[in-house]
């Protein structure tokens, strides 16, 4: 059954506003956070220097001589450097889930140059429109097939359409957004809570109404609160105060933009500790959580670049013969000492010899370091058991 329309006094009615529908989109970076997630992310795999190499014999050596290396290692295009190119292009596939990478071809149809634009693909022709980002009119705006523009998405349900990670983590962005907000109202103000205040009175003074009295009263206390800071406040006869809403502590803010932080980790694939959330991490957790940053969040996006590169780049007689690649191995360059333990093992299992490590380590070779080495406290089990047998 409907309730009959309300007929009191307008003050009485609480109007509930809708939702502003421009709240509803965060931008990203502007929660710590997401901007922390994405710039990790992004210098992460820009600081992996990205080879263009060929197979000699039964493996694979930078490709120095041709014009992809220089462009993947030193200068992409006349505006950029390797690193800003590859850190851009990370980001885009971070925060709108796809980037597009167009080769520009001098007049051998070689490739002398990648430009990162802007882009959409249109599903009845599936062509590419792209323009350039920064207003520039070089090479203005190009309309190209599938195969002339490189497109790294981040995330697609169908491996053709794009789906923005914004989109699902929508709910922890607005929550985050709003978290920080409050907490920074209520640093703003003071912590002064919202109070309400009513009297059962009918009248006070002469021929004032209770609802002027009331609304004078408050704008009073408010004043006195927000502007002087008065500490204590006197409320005058037959007015009650009580406290309207939740206090910080009820809210539990730091609880909840803890908890946040977390929810932002699990869209990204990041460790908490990596942005600074989890105190309570040790040198072995860390390292472990290096490890798991690499195979799982890092090395997949690795992989589809690769890919991507080496479809578009690379013509079919040469596929299985030239190979775009990330050096994984500079991530865990900084640990030394784990470093220092990995060299040597490969050494002893004759996997490096001693002029690959002085090369890794930008040392010039030394005479007899290209011979494969291997531990002497190890033997076949048939030179244990001749050995036995002369004794």
């Amino acid at each position: 059954m409907t309730p009959p329309p309300y007929t009191g006094p307008a003050s009485q009615v609480t109007v509930v506003q809708p939702p502003d529908p421009a709240r509803k989109a965060v931008n990203p970076l502007e929660v710590a956070a997401a901007f922390r997630c994405v710039s990790l992310i992004s210098n992460s795999i820009a600081a992996m220097p990205l080879y263009y190499e060929r197979r000699r014999g039964d493996v694979f050596v930078p490709f120095v001589e041709s014009p992809l290396y220089d462009m993947l290692t030193v200068e992409p295009n006349a505006r950029q450097s390797a690193f800003d190119l590859v850190r851009a292009v990370v980001r885009r596939m971070l925060l709108d889930g796809v980037a597009y990478l167009l080769p520009v071809r001098d007049s051998s149809g070689a490739v002398s140059s990648l430009e990162l634009r802007a882009g959409s693909r249109d599903d009845l022709t599936g062509r590419y429109t792209l323009t350039p980002l920064d207003g520039d009119t070089l090479g203005g705006i190009v309309t190209v097939d599938e195969s002339e523009v490189i497109v790294l998405r981040y995330l697609s349900g169908d491996g053709i359409h794009t789906e923005v990670p914004g989109e699902y983590a929508a709910a922890a962005l607005r929550l985050a957004r709003e978290a920080e907000d409050e907490s920074r109202a209520r640093i703003a103000d003071g912590g002064v809570p919202r109070v309400m205040i009513s009297t059962e009175q009918t009248m006070l003074g002469t021929g004032q109404m209770v609802e002027e009295g009331l609304r004078s009263t408050a704008q009073a206390l408010d004043y006195q609160s927000r502007v002087s800071r008065s500490r204590i406040i006197g409320l005058p006869p037959g007015v009650k105060a009580q406290q309207l809403g939740a206090t910080s502590s009820d809210l539990q803010l730091q609880p909840a933009r803890e908890f946040v932080v977390r929810d932002i980790c699990r869209f990204y694939g990041v460790p908490p500790s990596f942005v600074f959330s989890d105190s309570s991490s040790n040198y072995k957790s860390a390292e472990m959580a290096g490890v798991d940053f690499l195979t799982n969040t890092l090395d997949p996006m690795l992989r589809g670049i690769e890919c991507e590169l080496q479809r578009k780049l690379t013509p079919r007689k040469l596929r299985g013969r030239v190979r775009f690649r990330f050096d994984r191995e500079a991530r865990t360059a900084a640990d030394l000492d784990s470093r220092a333990r990995y060299l040597q093992t490969m050494q002893g299992t004759g996997a490096y010899t001693v002029n690959d490590i002085r090369r890794m380590q930008n040392l010039p070779p030394v005479a007899g370091g290209d011979m494969p080495l291997v531990s002497a406290n190890l033997r076949t089990i048939g030179d244990a058991a001749g050995g036995d047998a002369a004794v």
